[in-house]
């Protein structure tokens, strides 16, 4: 049912039952620390080999409250890249709603105005977005997710002079079109 509203209404219904319903009733919030808690436990414990595991257990906890879940997670790949593929193997076992707003938290993870997109030398984009776009390029090709939302935030960032958003078009579409851009100019 709720498939068949426009992303943007979608992503409104995610973001209040993100940022609005958990701090209104002091049961809720609650009941995020105890999912906050229970996933850096399963991420501290994420590897190669327990994949499978500690995916049933992600698909779990994303049925009562992906938006929670999310946010850790993706707070732990823009620190740590080297969880992006083994995250990415265990969100198998997620349904399509909570692609959907898995897809919603990228977004308004990309979109926080508080990070730097850039290192303080200013030539070098910041390694937290470097990360967030291999994790897009990433998901977005292994799963089917609408792209719908993440096309539209890069327009407007480009719409509004920011290029630097163009790094996430560029992992997604050389993900999941398979081609690698080389990166050297050659006279051949």
């Amino acid at each position: 049912m709720v498939k068949l509203l426009p992303y943007q209404a979608r992503y409104r219904l995610y973001g209040e039952w993100k940022n609005e319903a958990y701090d209104k009733h002091p049961e809720l919030m609650l009941a995020r620390a105890h999912i906050v808690d229970k996933t850096k436990y399963i991420m501290r414990r994420l590897t190669k080999e327990n994949v499978k595991q500690t995916g049933r257990q992600m698909g779990k906890l994303s049925h009562s409250s992906p938006t929670i879940l999310f946010d850790c997670i993706l707070s732990q790949i823009q620190r740590y890249d080297n969880l992006i593929m083994p995250v990415v193997d265990a969100l198998k076992y997620l349904t399509n709603l909570t692609y959907d707003v898995l897809a919603f938290c990228i977004i308004e993870a990309l979109a926080n105005p508080q990070k730097e997109r850039m290192k303080h030398d200013d030539t070098n984009i910041s390694n937290w977005l470097q990360s967030l776009a291999s994790f897009c390029g990433a998901i977005f090709k292994k799963y089917t997710i609408e792209l719908s939302g993440l096309l539209q935030y890069v327009a407007n960032q480009l719409k509004a002079g920011k290029s630097l958003d163009l790094l996430i078009m560029k992992e997604v579409v050389q993900k999941m079109s398979g081609i690698e851009i080389s990166e050297e100019i050659t006279t051949d």
